[in-house]
């Protein structure tokens, strides 16, 4: 939670910013034309880093809602099994909302 609270007060031009100035040679290298296309999964990696504590913060609220009677009625579950029978169906419901609010934000 304290990672997503820092997360989310940094200012975005911090992490802009930062990947600007790790990027700049590979730009300067490559040339405008072919940095535009090669830069994509970059920018993708910067503003999932910016955004990543939006769908976590919902999956961490959304498992807090999961009763630990819930838990102890599949005493065979293990970590792949608990993810898919559990957990993902706890969270599935507000990820959606997650995912949009994400897309929102990065586009804007």
């Amino acid at each position: 939670m304290g990672a997503c609270a820092v997360t989310l007060g940094l200012p975005p031009f911090l992490l802009a910013n930062c990947w600007l100035e790790l990027t700049a040679g590979l730009r300067l290298e490559w040339g405008a034309q072919h940095s535009a296309t090669a830069m994509l999964p970059l920018t993708s990696l910067v503003l999932g880093a910016m955004l990543w504590p939006i769908p976590a913060l919902v999956a961490i609220a959304a498992w807090s809602r999961v009763e630990s009677s819930t838990l102890e009625s599949f005493p065979g579950l293990r970590a792949g099994s608990l993810l898919r029978h559990v957990l993902w169906p706890a969270t599935a419901a507000g990820s959606g909302f997650a995912a949009l609010l994400s897309l929102f934000l990065a586009a804007s």
